[in-house]
């Protein structure tokens, strides 16, 4: 049955938690693999690993149709249209899982028996050429257990169970790391049989949860109700081409400096993308969990709910933007110095610098508007952000080929640049407010344009700060970023918020730290 509505900050922490953790994870498992595999060994865990990473395209968008059509069914009291939605997802990701399976053992068998393929797919050493194939057909069935759990997973988000989906998440990460230390040794073919029963103990006990709070979404094999196919197949398909565009969006920048200029420069624009990567990841945690919120709202037919949750998430998304952005504007630089400056030097970090600054501003306008992504999907209307994103997508290729051989890497940057900023400027608040049927020179005013004057009032603090400083270091970037923070966060509590969204906040606020009972 659905949950109480109050869990959504519980949820952006957990969020936040498990997002922060993965990182911690992954800067120390890197290391850790490099020193007990080697570099070719290790090479072939990342090429296995991004190999593998195309299967989630497989899923052709099914899990957000499970969100968001279980939420919707269940604020309507469709007990029996829930399950025969479900049992039809589980049907569809059930064949998928058997895919995998097959793809994976018939590449791997292709690989270890066909001098042709092993020729000419990949360029792996020939003492690793059996691990690999063997690596691949294991892996591959770890995944396609997972693919099993897909729907359990996506009843927990809708039922606002995102702790749920966390804790799961921080529990295999912990445990599977520690598994790595004690027991991997030095071999790669280990490391991958660590990885896939991991992956089947995440898959069981997703499905144990989910059963617990929905009965309903009990594993259920010849299920397959053609109507309900049909829905979700429809939703489901714009979901996966909205998947592909923003794939296209965030992926071609480096193909085309490859191309155009050289993989040497790959690595100086990474630098400045990456900082910026991390704050979409860190901002799209807010917006997730309020996907199944819309699609509930909308199934109980209550506008003025979708309404209000939309301009006051908004509001407290873009508040949070403005920090974080902010204080990339302000430290930035520093924080690119501090990092990789030693490795790159002066010129290249001047140029990372300014690759960032470059994308700082439409990447702070979409994430502010990360509440009307998660809105149109969660209503059902993200065929609109597909073809936005798809003309977007195109037009960030086509103007990046045309400047980089003219401007370099600033060249790419301006061609992505230019159509995300058109694109969350001028077409996607529209478009919202049109459907919410609110002012839209009022929504681009509070929830726009504020934050980003903020953000530039924050980073010019941060700058001017770092200037009582000789020479600025970790300690002078956490104090200036700490103090600054606290000193807009205060004005914006006093002066941003209305008394209305102060007694909001503070309502969800008070039952927020995870784990505490609702």
């Amino acid at each position: 049955m659905p949950q109480p509505r109050n869990r959504l900050v519980p949820n952006v922490l957990w969020n936040w938690s498990s997002h922060i953790l993965n990182i911690a994870v992954g800067f120390f498992i890197l290391r850790f693999l490099i020193g007990r595999l080697g570099a070719e060994a290790f090479g072939t865990w990342v090429l296995l690993s991004a190999i593998l990473s195309f299967y989630g395209l497989l899923n052709l968008g099914f899990d957000s149709s499970v969100v968001r059509f279980v939420s919707r069914y269940l604020a309507e009291g469709k007990r029996e249209e829930v399950a025969r939605i479900l049992s039809t997802s589980q049907m569809f990701f059930a064949g998928l899982a058997l895919l995998i399976l097959l793809l994976g053992g018939g590449l791997g068998a292709a690989f270890a028996y066909s001098d042709f393929v092993y020729r000419s797919l990949f360029t792996i050493p020939a003492v690793l050429r059996s691990e690999f194939s063997l690596l691949l057909a294991v892996l591959s069935a770890g995944v396609a257990v997972t693919f099993l759990a897909r729907v359990q997973v996506g009843v927990l988000r809708a039922l606002d169970r995102w702790d749920l989906v966390n804790k799961v998440h921080i529990v295999i990460l912990l445990t599977r790391t520690l598994a790595v230390v004690l027991w991997m040794g030095h071999s790669l073919l280990v490391l991958g049989c660590i990885f896939a029963v991991f992956n089947a103990l995440h898959a069981l006990l997703s499905i144990f949860l989910a059963v617990r709070l929905l009965p309903e979404s009990r594993p259920r094999w010849g299920g397959w109700h053609a109507d309900s196919g049909q829905k979700v197949g429809r939703y489901g398909l714009v979901a996966f081409l909205n998947q592909l565009a923003d794939l296209f969006r965030y992926q071609t920048d480096a193909f085309v400096i490859g191309q155009l200029l050289s993989m040497e420069l790959v690595a100086y624009y990474n630098f400045g993308y990456k900082l910026l990567e991390y704050l979409r990841h860190f901002i799209g945690n807010i917006g997730w969990p309020l996907f199944p919120v819309f699609s509930r709202y909308e199934g109980e037919g209550d506008e003025q709910a979708v309404r209000t949750t939309f301009l006051r998430a908004s509001r407290v998304t873009a508040f949070l933007t403005f920090l974080a952005a902010g204080s990339l504007f302000g430290s930035g630089g520093l924080l690119l110095d501090l990092w990789v400056g030693s490795q790159i030097g002066p010129a290249n970090l001047r140029l990372a610098e300014q690759i960032m600054l470059l994308l700082l501003l439409p990447f702070m306008l979409e994430l502010i508007q990360t509440i009307s992504t998660n809105l149109l999907f969660g209503v059902g209307r993200h065929h609109y952000l597909c073809l936005l994103h798809g003309c977007e997508g195109t037009a960030n290729l086509l103007l990046s080929i045309l400047l980089a051989p003219q401007l370099g890497l600033v060249g790419v940057a301006l061609g992505t640049a230019i159509p995300m900023f058109a694109s969350k400027l001028l077409f996607l608040p529209r478009y919202v407010c049109r459907y919410l049927k609110i002012p839209v020179g009022s929504y681009l005013l509070r929830v726009l344009a504020a934050p980003v004057l903020l953000a530039l009032s924050l980073g010019g603090m941060q700058r001017l700060f770092y200037k009582m400083w000789s020479d600025p270091s970790w300690t002078a970037l956490a104090i200036v970023i700490a103090s600054t923070c606290g000193i807009f966060s205060a004005l914006a509590w006093g002066v941003y918020f209305n008394s209305t969204e102060r007694r909001f906040l503070l309502r969800y606020l008070r039952p927020s730290v995870p784990g505490r009972s609702e």
